[in-house]
């Protein structure tokens, strides 16, 4: 799970790297990657495809990868148990948080770029709404994660009451 959840995490930095008027592209290697400005963008862009509509989709599909299986990380069993927990179970919780922090950190960043994208796509009313609802989706699980991480900084004699 952590693996896959890796890759989609690559894939979210890219999503927070776009700049505003900044395309990206969706073919090709099965990751989204940023597009180089150029005279040939609008031809290679109509030959493979390439649309608004595509770009939207597929981050879409990143951000509730990523939301996805960081909910299924946060539910693990070794997160509630620690403190029954041996060696292997504490650094398997600890792995984790980290994988969450991460996570946590590349959506914040990965809004950036939607909303950069947002901003290009100004004129088109369905896809701005697209991304903000998307914006939404990500503040409020990255509220839970950075409660979540908050929580398990806190002693365990103050997590049982």
């Amino acid at each position: 799970m952590l693996s896959h959840l890796n890759k989609l995490l690559v894939d979210l930095k890219v999503i927070g790297r776009i700049e505003e008027n900044g395309r990206i592209s969706t073919t090709g290697r099965n990751s989204i990657s940023l597009e180089q400005d150029s005279w040939l963008q609008s031809l290679r862009r109509t030959l493979w495809g390439e649309s608004r509509e595509r770009a939207v989709e597929s981050i879409t599909q990143v951000i509730s990868g990523v939301i996805d299986l960081s909910t299924q990380l946060m539910e693990n069993s070794l997160l509630v148990e620690a403190d029954e927990a041996d060696d292997f179970q504490r650094q398997s919780r600890d792995k984790i948080l980290l994988s969450l922090g991460n996570v946590s950190k590349d959506l914040h960043a990965a809004t950036r770029g939607i909303s950069n994208l947002s901003r290009t796509y100004a004129n088109d009313a369905v896809m701005t709404a697209k991304l903000e609802q998307l914006v939404g989706d990500i503040d409020v699980h990255v509220q839970k994660i950075d409660q979540l991480l908050h929580a398990s900084r806190e002693p365990r004699a103050q997590l049982r009451r």
